[in-house]
């Protein structure tokens, strides 16, 4: 695993002090438990992956879990996949959540950690959607943003959509925010 020594920015919880790893696949088993519940959380206005659906894609390593561990053990995860467009290889954060007080830790050290990841990986650029309040989290580094809509719907096993009744089958959520770095 991969270790580093942070310490929360000025201001923040001095008890915060952590370490971040990322963790090869061989041990998300051992690992899991101490996460899932963060992760359940993280994705709980997701509006198609589970927790489950993560762990799949980290299983498969179709992504990398990063953990941040306090004195009272696992404080925090993030979930980085590097997905190769036509143009551009794109470092995105899947999720990242934690105990009371781990934003400042996933925003001002584990977020750092993540892009480097990515950027060993070759990524380009860096993106996270989310809800609004990753916004304002985010206001103080350089990125752009720009607030979008999701839509989606269920297709039946015919293909078609299932469109019958107005707000039955399809769903929309605004204010996403897409920060490229």
């Amino acid at each position: 695993m991969v270790r580093s020594y942070l310490r929360p920015p000025q201001g923040h919880r001095s008890d915060l002090i952590v370490a971040i790893y990322r963790v090869p696949t061989r041990f998300l088993g051992d690992i899991w438990p101490a996460v899932e519940e963060f992760i359940s959380r993280a994705c709980k206005y997701h509006p198609f992956m589970d927790a489950q659906d993560v762990r799949v894609l980290l299983e498969h390593e179709f992504a990398s879990l990063f953990i941040s561990t306090g004195d009272e053990g696992i404080v925090g995860f993030g979930v980085l996949e590097v997905v190769q467009y036509p143009r551009r290889r794109v470092a995105n954060i899947l999720g990242a959540g934690g105990r009371r007080g781990f934003l400042a830790v996933a925003i001002n050290e584990l977020l750092q950690f993540m892009i480097a990841h990515g950027k060993d990986q070759g990524a380009t650029v860096v993106a996270l959607s989310g809800r609004p309040g990753w916004l304002r989290a985010l206001r103080h580094l350089s990125g752009r943003s720009q607030r979008y809509v999701t839509w989606w719907a269920d297709i039946d096993e015919q293909g078609r959509r299932k469109l019958a009744a107005p707000n039955n089958h399809a769903r929309a959520v605004e204010a996403g925010a897409t920060i490229p770095h």
